[in-house]
């Protein structure tokens, strides 16, 4: 049976050196930092350096947490889309089971009268582009959603592999000079392309703040696949990695159209060809609004 939803305050400003031990004493996910101080106060502050345009368009932030004889036994995070009214619950900090259906509970409640409900619809401060819940690795919090009416959708697949300077995976100079390198649209992101520039096989890569290196897109042009072109620039992309000091890397396969036109099974192959392994399944949800 839940705790009763009085046992839950509005966060204070004194809580805040207690919900970083509670963030940080949670189980790790791998490819995730730890998490610190200054994401904390981030995600208080409802910014993100990873979907940040969804996290300017909320109003009505609001922090609630669960005491426990003078700690935190955990906390969520609620807001409201300023462009339609859905109501988001955006993150929760807790693995005991009568504290995680305490703060569902509390979150749906705050959000009475929006017209629709989400859950881990887009990534925080608190991780590194988890757009998202891991189920397997957080399923207290997901059984609470879908015994809610939360219907969940398995939105991205969440791969890691270390990276080594010695990795046989990694492209060789020869390699390396039938490819160019250039600065990608964001900040410490790199677009890696072969053939001098051309667009048949293109790798976009990045070093996140943690240090760990991301494969953010990769993309080979129909009439050039099969040739082992996709396994090309993914190597000189870990390459390039490797070479920035990262010693692992994480990337995202979007899931949510298996078996139709944007099926990613091909790319799921490549990267477990490659050394990546899954993760988890990122998951997010949506009920009716109350």
């Amino acid at each position: 049976m839940a705790m009763q939803t009085s046992t839950v305050r509005p966060y204070a400003e004194s809580d805040f050196a207690q919900l970083v031990e509670l963030l940080r004493q949670r189980a790790p996910i791998p490819g995730q930092p730890r998490v610190s101080s200054e994401m904390v106060q981030a995600a208080l502050n409802g910014t993100s350096p990873i979907d940040g345009g969804w996290w300017a368009e909320l109003t009505n932030l609001r922090h609630l947490v669960v005491p426990d004889n003078g700690n935190l036994a955990g906390a969520v995070a609620v807001g409201t889309s300023k462009a339609d009214g859905a109501g988001y619950l955006l993150w929760l900090a807790a693995d005991d089971n009568e504290v995680v259906e305490t703060l569902v509970d509390a979150a749906v409640s705050a959000l009475e009268g929006t017209s629709v409900q989400r859950a881990f619809s887009f990534a925080t401060a608190l991780d590194e582009g988890l757009e998202g819940l891991p189920v397997r690795l957080r399923p207290v919090v997901h059984q609470a959603l879908l015994s809610r009416g939360f219907a969940g959708e398995d939105m991205w697949v969440y791969m890691r592999r270390d990276l080594t300077a010695t990795d046989s995976m990694l492209a060789d100079d020869d390699l390396v000079a039938a490819f160019t390198v250039s600065d990608g649209e964001d900040p410490q992101s790199w677009r890696i392309t072969a053939d001098g520039g051309a667009d048949e096989g293109v790798v976009v890569i990045g070093l996140l703040p943690s240090g760990t290196g991301i494969v953010e897109w990769l993309h080979v042009d129909d009439a050039h696949r099969g040739r082992g072109l996709g396994k090309a620039v993914l190597s000189v992309g870990l390459r390039h990695l490797v070479s920035l000091g990262a010693t692992e890397a994480i990337l995202y396969v979007d899931h949510d159209a298996p078996e139709t036109e944007r099926d990613r099974a091909a790319a799921l192959a490549l990267y477990e060809a490659a050394g990546f392994e899954v993760v988890d399944h990122l998951h997010s949800y949506e009920r009716p609004g109350s």
